[in-house]
């Protein structure tokens, strides 16, 4: 799927589907190392206004993660800023493009990991230690985002398996609000 097709059916998603996929979404954006998809599951959950299906699609632990990565941008997070380096690091990791991605993100990761005392290693994660994502993996965890956006102690994410299972629990959230009216 292309990435205009991808946008075009979140822009014109309901909040069932919208719900479904936020969270599918961010998680294999982080576990590539690939910020569109990341974006993509952020947008996904900005449009999710009902409670019962923000509840059943961990949407508020989608938009904490968006938040942690916003934040990022502008600077490191808070538990990163105690280290003067840190942010360069986090900076040159974000910026470069091509093979030496993953290499500059295991480097910034050990920077982090050896002048931050502060900041612990994640939970285990299914995120290849020398990828981009790894560095997300790393923000996030530093951001104190929820640890279900950076796949903490579980596989390697099945992204169309967890869609429909996310869509599925999003129609039992609101049939009952469905049912009485």
């Amino acid at each position: 799927m292309t990435a205009a097709g991808l946008d075009e059916i979140i822009g014109a998603s309901s909040q069932v589907l919208a719900s479904a996929m936020a969270l599918p979404l961010f998680r294999a954006g982080v576990y590539l190392g690939q910020p569109r998809l990341i974006e993509r599951g952020c947008t996904s959950a900005r449009r999710v206004t009902h409670s019962a299906l923000r509840a059943s699609g961990n949407v508020d632990a989608v938009l904490q993660g968006c938040g942690a990565l916003n934040a990022a941008k502008q600077g490191p997070p808070t538990r990163v800023r105690r280290t003067a380096e840190a942010p360069r690091c986090l900076r040159v990791a974000r910026g470069d493009k091509g093979p030496e991605a993953g290499r500059t993100a295991a480097d910034a990761v050990r920077f982090l990991r050896d002048r931050c005392p502060k900041i612990t290693a994640p939970l285990r994660t299914p995120v290849d230690p020398g990828s981009r994502g790894f560095l997300v993996v790393w923000v996030l965890h530093a951001s104190d985002a929820p640890p279900v956006t950076f796949l903490a102690g579980e596989t390697a994410p099945n992204t169309a398996d967890a869609i429909n299972d996310a869509f599925l629990r999003g129609v039992q959230a609101v049939r009952p609000v469905a049912q009485n009216p």
